[in-house]
């Protein structure tokens, strides 16, 4: 669900995106990013990932099923995935182009 979705799907919202992800143990961001807008709900299904926030230097680790982060728009940060996982990512509003790297 978001903007991604063409607009004449019941899927398609510039209000809230949803994102299944499927990640492998080892994947990883390069570099640091963020969202311009969109606040983000991160909730893992199962796995474990760390995401590291990068200018607070706090670290989170979703390890166990239900186990969540929310963080604002302008939050950047990193994250690996320590197992293999699947997230489940919440974001609002749903814009394209709306994350930045550092």
């Amino acid at each position: 669900m978001g903007h991604f979705i063409e607009t004449q799907s019941l899927l398609h919202s510039t209000d809230v995106e949803i994102k299944w992800g499927v990640h492998k143990k080892g994947e990883k961001t390069s570099t640091p990013r963020a969202n311009i807008q969109a606040k983000s709900l991160a909730i893992l299904l199962h796995g474990k990932v760390s995401i590291c926030f990068t200018e607070s230097a706090e670290t989170v680790i979703l390890e166990k099923e239900g186990d969540f982060v929310l963080y604002d728009f302008g939050v950047f940060h990193n994250y690996e995935f320590l197992e293999d996982t699947t997230v489940i990512t919440i974001r609002w509003p749903s814009i394209q182009n709306d994350a930045i790297t550092k």
